[in-house]
């Protein structure tokens, strides 16, 4: 009764909130709205519309190849494009003006799809874009814990079940995952491996992978030899088109759960590496997770980083409130998958509903 009275409740909240972008969309407010503001957007995937992997993958994660060029068009008219680079100009040079809508478009890990669905598309619109890697993932078959978590519970939820029953494993990690899929039932997997996904962000990133490992091997399972991420060909060549390409540490590390060495070895191993790959590199920083404290900050800045990027919703404007804690717009299918919703999310205004 109380799950069918939340998803009651959601619906109504989402009809509503359609309803409202419509009217926003159709009034033509958006195009006066939040003038003289910066729109920094975060993507991470852009897939084809009839990719058979969307069910694996967080709602949350992505966009689809369609959605993604009518946003694209939508932004290109609407809005001034500038590059990461271009917008710190700006803020050093006084140069912002009160009445241009800018709009600055970042993607985060560093995916395949990203060079495979969106640069053709960013290219055709002539827009600048930047993405943050995880330089000692690029070129390489691995996949991050959560991809993993969710091929595995998508695809073996039963036999992760059982796992209690025929181990007498005492890892804290795997009872995690475990006890997680216990709350929930077949019917509402995709809600569980979400949830068991934000769960397991309170470990270290080892740990986890050290439990995955050790359930892959108890179900002898294993993940699909199949690369996600961008290789250096890849990159290099995006690097010579308009997309420039910043640092999301090596491995993807969620710093707040790491001490400052292993903070500063990650930030200072990957500037490195993107720089002596010769790229379009940006000094700036993506917070995995989006997670940071002023320690973090402050060690950002002393390995040269000139701005840093989070996960904040929020807007910028003739200057950054803290140039480490530079905030941005999350942009999803779940949430903009019509241009009325996406120019309303774009506006603020949907974060009070």
């Amino acid at each position: 009764m109380v799950v069918k009275q939340l998803s009651k409740r959601i619906n109504i909240k989402n009809t509503l909130r359609k309803i409202i972008a419509w009217g926003y969309y159709y009034s033509g407010f958006y195009k006066i709205y939040h003038k003289g503001k910066i729109h920094i957007l975060m993507y991470h995937r852009v897939l084809k519309d009839t990719d058979g992997a969307i069910s694996e993958i967080q709602p949350g994660m992505y966009v689809t190849e369609s959605v993604f060029e009518s946003q694209m068009k939508y932004l290109s008219k609407h809005y001034k494009l500038i590059s990461i680079i271009e917008l710190l100009e700006l803020w050093k040079n006084g140069q912002y003006s009160k009445d241009t809508k800018y709009c600055v478009v970042t993607f985060d890990d560093g995916w395949i799809d990203n060079y495979q669905n969106a640069y053709p598309i960013l290219r055709k619109y002539e827009i600048p874009a930047t993405i943050f890697v995880t330089t000692s993932l690029i070129g390489t078959n691995n996949w991050f814990w959560p991809e993993k978590i969710s091929y595995l519970l998508l695809n073996q939820y039963h036999n992760i079940l059982d796992l209690r029953s025929h181990t007498d494993d005492t890892d804290e990690v795997i009872l995690s995952i475990i006890n997680a899929l216990n709350k929930g039932s077949s019917h509402d997997i995709r809600e569980q491996v979400d949830s068991t996904i934000e769960e397991l962000k309170k470990y270290p990133g080892k740990s986890i992978d050290n439990a995955l490992d050790r359930i892959y091997k108890l179900l002898d399972l294993s993940v699909p030899d199949e690369r996600v991420l961008l290789n250096w060909s890849e990159i290099q060549e995006m690097s010579n088109n308009r997309i420039s390409f910043g640092s999301h540490t090596c491995n993807h590390t969620i710093l707040t759960g790491v001490s400052l060495d292993v903070v500063r070895e990650e930030l200072e191993s990957s500037m490195y590496k993107l720089k002596e790959q010769n790229l379009n590199f940006v000094p700036v920083f993506c917070y995995p997770n989006g997670n940071y404290d002023r320690e973090i900050q402050t060690v950002v800045k002393e390995c040269g980083y000139e701005a840093a990027v989070t996960t904040r919703f929020g807007f910028e404007d003739e200057m950054p409130v803290d140039y480490y804690g530079i905030r941005r717009i999350g942009v999803h299918n779940d949430i903009s998958s019509t241009m009325p919703l996406f120019s309303f999310h774009l506006s603020g205004l949907r974060h009070g509903l």
